[in-house]
């Protein structure tokens, strides 16, 4: 793989130097928001761009809400007025 002297610079630096990546096209896509307006805002540091493989995702001024949730099991118990519960003990009402 041939490195080009961009590849050693933060998404902000190469946005403050006017260069535009295949991730902030991706994210003024998916946003539907100018790349222009898109670059100034990362490189204002209003914006990131949170990348992994082949998928990045826009975050801050500007564009939509994002929701991570991770609902899964747990053995813990929440008791309404009276906290959380460690595994085996029952909440007395």
């Amino acid at each position: 793989m041939v490195s080009s002297k961009h590849d050693m610079k933060t998404l902000a630096e190469q946005a403050r130097d006017g260069v535009v990546t295949q991730q902030m096209k991706a994210v003024a896509k998916a946003e539907n928001i100018d790349i222009a307006v898109l670059l100034e805002r990362i490189a204002k540091g209003s914006v990131v761009i949170m990348s992994r493989g082949e998928s990045s995702v826009g975050i801050g001024k500007g564009l939509s809400t994002k929701v991570n949730a991770n609902i899964g099991t747990s053995s813990l118990k929440i008791a309404p007025g009276c906290g959380i519960l460690p595994p085996g003990r029952e909440s007395r009402g």
